[in-house]
């Protein structure tokens, strides 16, 4: 996420997140420093590389998301999100520095320029907010297809749960005034669970 002023850099990110999509470095980023820290691959520091004489990008990074966002003991860096940084920060040769913030401190650091990107998380992914478009009724319709073979049981239960959400809302929650983001490069999967008495 990055300031609506910022624009630009979000386009520039954008075209590189593609580009690390189309030629695997994204999914090589992926298998290394999720499904293998997940197998028990210990989490190694991450130092982008500086240049003297580059531009800056200062991304704030709060640890709270092992091992997508981490901070060792020792200060330093790590984890899947550091990774794609320092891998941006090469494609466009731009300097990556990290700064450490809270969790509930990034949309802070962000407007007051402390930073110029944090690192942000979607109720509901990119793709799938594309799909569905800005139609309430069209997820209405798709969320009713959806369940004409699902049980009694669980129609009411989706039923529920559709009702109590709003998905425009859902779309752009947790998404402060005047910011943009990047298309996403991690979608994790959402998983349903219904409670029985």
């Amino acid at each position: 996420m990055m300031l609506e002023k910022n624009v630009a850099l979000r386009d520039d990110f954008n075209k590189t997140i593609k580009a690390m999509k189309a030629d695997g470095t994204i999914s090589k980023l992926i298998r290394a420093h999720i499904f293998e820290v997940m197998r028990g691959r210990d989490i190694s520091p991450i130092i982008p590389e500086f240049k003297a004489g580059r531009k800056t990008i200062k991304v704030a990074v709060t640890g709270s998301l092992p091992p997508m966002d981490y901070v060792a003991a020792d200060g330093s860096f790590a984890g899947f999100n550091t990774a794609m940084l320092a891998e941006i920060g090469e494609r466009l040769d731009r300097n990556i520095t990290m700064v450490q913030v809270s969790s509930v401190g990034r949309a802070t650091a962000l407007a007051s320029g402390t930073v110029d990107v944090v690192f942000w998380t979607r109720g509901l992914s990119e793709p799938v907010a594309e799909k569905l478009g800005d139609n309430s009724a069209e997820l209405k319709t798709k969320t009713d297809a959806g369940l004409s073979d699902a049980s009694a049981e669980l129609r009411k239960s989706l039923e529920a749960y559709n009702d109590a959400i709003d998905p425009d809302k859902s779309r752009k929650k947790d998404m402060p005034e005047n910011t943009v983001i990047t298309i996403p490069y991690f979608t994790d999967m959402s998983v349903g669970v219904t409670l029985r008495k």
